[in-house]
């Protein structure tokens, strides 16, 4: 059976409504949305898979709307997605993208830093060849 979640507050329901049964919000203006700003609204879906796959997606579309909530992500966000988040910043060529792979490289999480280290030394050694 379908599942269907309300972008708004999450809730889920089985069935197809024009409206959240939970908290009202017309469904209607989601269909609305831009396939943009759709996987921005799905980085606060309650399921990580979703997040993940939103977050890859949004790397692959050079979503620079999508950087400012992944810097809130990086303060809320496990481990993985924080990862799948440094793999998206490095897709992303923005000076706010740079900025928080920075901020990353710092982190008290050796992984998280590890990866965002990884990522600034790749950069810098594309910017030395121009």
């Amino acid at each position: 059976m379908t599942s269907y979640f309300c972008p708004r507050c999450w809730s889920e329901f089985k069935e197809d409504f024009e409206f959240c049964p939970v908290c009202g919000y017309d469904l209607k203006n989601f269909d609305k949305l831009s396939y943009e700003e759709k996987l921005i609204v799905a980085l606060k879906h309650p399921v990580s898979d979703y997040k993940i796959n939103a977050i890859r997606l949004l790397a692959k579309l050079r979503s620079e709307k999508a950087v400012f909530e992944f810097e809130r992500m990086i303060e809320e966000e496990d481990t993985i997605i924080v990862l799948e988040i440094i793999e998206a910043l490095s897709k992303i060529p923005t000076e706010k993208s740079l900025e928080l792979l920075k901020r990353l490289a710092k982190s008290n999480s050796k992984v998280i830093s590890k990866r965002a280290k990884e990522i600034l030394k790749a950069f810098d050694a594309e910017r030395s060849k121009v």
